[in-house]
């Protein structure tokens, strides 16, 4: 907010339970984020959540801002759309997708991550040398402790 606003005054105007969100902080924590890990990784992307909070003043800012949207259900997707993103603006991610997603993100040239082997296997099956698949792969590191 650029200015305070008593939270009685909001609660007299709007009513409780009243939900609050400052759209700027978060786009500028994952502005601080996303150069904080480019210092190490060059091509480092951070990417906003669809299902963490779909309100859709947050999902234009955040595309507005340069970032994507990370989607995990045609449900989410539609709503990305809803909002003005494009194919390159998306992200499918989540550990189940099904053949006819993964077709529809192929076709519409939606970048995926896959989750597992069998993903990976439907992905190439889907994808052409003419017109490559874009993936990305999700890796679950083993740390020493034995935990990922």
């Amino acid at each position: 907010m650029t200015e305070p606003i008593c939270a009685n005054t909001l609660a007299s105007q709007y009513g409780t339970p009243l939900y609050l969100l400052d759209v700027a902080s978060v786009v500028n924590a994952m502005t601080v984020l996303q150069n904080g890990l480019r210092e190490q990784y060059e091509n480092a992307e951070v990417t906003y959540s669809v299902k963490t909070n779909s309100l859709k003043a947050i999902l234009r800012k955040v595309l507005e801002s340069g970032f994507r949207l990370e989607v995990v259900s045609t449900h989410e997707l539609e709503l990305a759309r809803s909002v003005g993103a494009g194919s390159k603006d998306l992200l499918f991610n989540g550990p189940v997708k099904s053949i006819d997603a993964l077709k529809f993100c192929y076709r519409n040239e939606i970048q995926i991550h896959v989750d597992s082997i069998d993903e990976l296997k439907a992905a190439s099956l889907i994808g052409s040398a003419a017109q490559p698949f874009p993936i990305g792969i999700r890796v679950a590191a083993q740390l020493s402790n034995g935990e990922t």
